[in-house]
């Protein structure tokens, strides 16, 4: 299992031990190096890509990450253009990421709306 750090300036991405709870730290998690602060969600998507998002105060806020699980290296996969972006989903089986602003459900990835 992973887990992200919330807070602090620079995101930290962790393995948890399901076992012992246990969490070691895999690295800082920045984009070219640098840092951009805390992150509000953490996902694996139906593709197998672990995805998170920055922080609501982050220059970044509301972009999409792919965080590679053996280094903690972010790709910023661009803008969502929902800025106040908090939480991602994964519905079992799907290769969709849904996307959830203060409880309202959107659909992405080429999924037209109902």
């Amino acid at each position: 299992m992973y887990g992200i750090s919330a807070g602090g300036s620079t995101a930290e991405l962790f393995t948890v031990s399901l076992g012992t709870g246990a969490a070691t730290s895999v690295g800082l998690v920045m984009i070219g190096g640098q840092g951009f602060g805390g992150t509000t969600a953490l996902e694996f998507g139906g593709d197998g890509v672990l995805y998170a998002l920055p922080n609501t105060n982050s220059a970044i806020a509301g972009h999409l990450l792919a965080l590679d699980p053996l280094t903690a290296a972010a790709a910023d996969l661009g803008d969502t253009t929902i800025g106040g972006l908090v939480a991602l989903t994964t519905p079992e089986p799907s290769s969709l990421v849904l996307l959830c602003v203060a409880g309202v459900l959107l659909r992405a990835r080429g999924v037209p709306p109902d």
